[in-house]
């Protein structure tokens, strides 16, 4: 009876083995949405991951390939390395079949237009770009789904975001809602803008005066970073009301005037003790992040839509500097 245990198991590294198995794993890193590193201990059943927005279980690395990585390493073809909760196996870049980024951006507009037709909103969509941004890397994608997300807030405007106020996402509040002359600042430069990079390079270049920050009126002063749905939206307002609530969901960042390179567009010298002594009378708590209602905002811009047409005004508006429509 022959004996067993004297039968070699081992396969021989012939350079067709060690290049099937190279093959093998750039098929294996495709699969897993060519992450940074798989799991090595992944055997047999393989490992759940999200490529392109969809769970796929990506069988795991078999015994040939697993046998030839010591060479492939060898050869700098990929490294191992120790991991949190397993060994990590990380596949050089110039080595991998990335993915198509026009399929993967189909992918996302497919998912996109399924999200927007059961009732969604634009702001939602950027829920399934981290997801698909997570599954799938790869050189183009990123800018291959940004110009997808693009085309989507042009389309959609205005419009959509009178239709589904939460489209605007989280309300942040950087611009103060009682600093009037530069809500109406804002509106008047929108006016005549026709495209949404116009609207994203005046952000660019300006600064606002916003005394309320430190409570001593000093010339405190912020930036804003508008979105393209941002930038869709303030364009295509037609009254002061829908800008105040635009400006109130979108971030910015604190800027000194030493810095330069930005027009500074400031407020008048009484918003300070508006501000100061008027209760304010935003949500606080678990309600600061909720989206507030029309009927949260109605005095407030009925107050702005009053103050923009008197005519009779004695006091001076804002200081606009040349060259931004007034």
């Amino acid at each position: 009876m022959p004996d067993l245990f004297d039968f070699d198991y081992t396969i021989e590294l012939t350079e067709e083995v060690i290049q099937e198995s190279l093959q093998g794993l750039i098929l294996h890193f495709k699969a897993s949405g060519n992450s940074h590193s798989v799991h090595m201990k992944d055997r047999e059943f393989g490992r759940i991951y999200q490529a392109g927005g969809e769970s796929i279980i990506v069988p795991g690395l078999n015994g040939k390939i697993r046998m030839c990585i010591p060479e492939l390493e060898k050869r700098g073809h990929c490294h191992r390395w120790n991991g949190s909760s397993s060994p990590m196996l990380h596949l050089n870049d110039e080595l991998r079949d990335f993915q198509d980024p026009e399929e993967i951006a189909a992918k996302f507009r497919a998912a996109a237009d399924r999200c927007l037709a059961a009732g969604g909103d634009y702001y939602t969509l950027y829920s399934i770009r981290t997801n698909i941004s997570i599954g799938v890397s790869g050189p183009g994608i990123d800018k291959a789904i940004t110009r997808e997300m693009d085309r989507l807030a042009v389309e959609l405007g205005f419009r959509h975001y009178k239709e589904k106020p939460k489209a605007l996402g989280m309300r942040i509040n950087h611009i103060n809602k009682k600093n009037k002359p530069i809500i109406e600042a804002i509106f008047e430069a929108m006016k005549p803008m026709k495209d949404h990079r116009e609207a994203r390079q005046f952000f660019d270049s300006h600064a606002f005066q916003d005394p309320s920050r430190y409570g001593d009126g000093s010339e405190n002063f912020i930036t804003l970073m508008p979105s393209v749905f941002d930038c869709q939206c303030l364009i295509e307002s037609d009254n002061i009301k829908d800008t105040a609530e635009i400006l109130a969901h979108i971030g910015g960042s604190w800027w000194k005037p030493e810095n330069e390179g930005r027009l500074i567009i400031r407020t008048k010298d009484d918003v300070y003790d508006t501000i100061m002594s008027e209760p304010d009378d935003d949500v606080e708590d678990e309600n600061e992040y909720r989206i507030y209602e029309d009927d949260d905002i109605d005095d407030e811009a009925a107050e702005l839509e009053e103050d923009h047409h008197e005519a009779d005004s004695d006091v001076p508006g804002p200081s606009i500097p040349e060259g931004i429509p007034a």
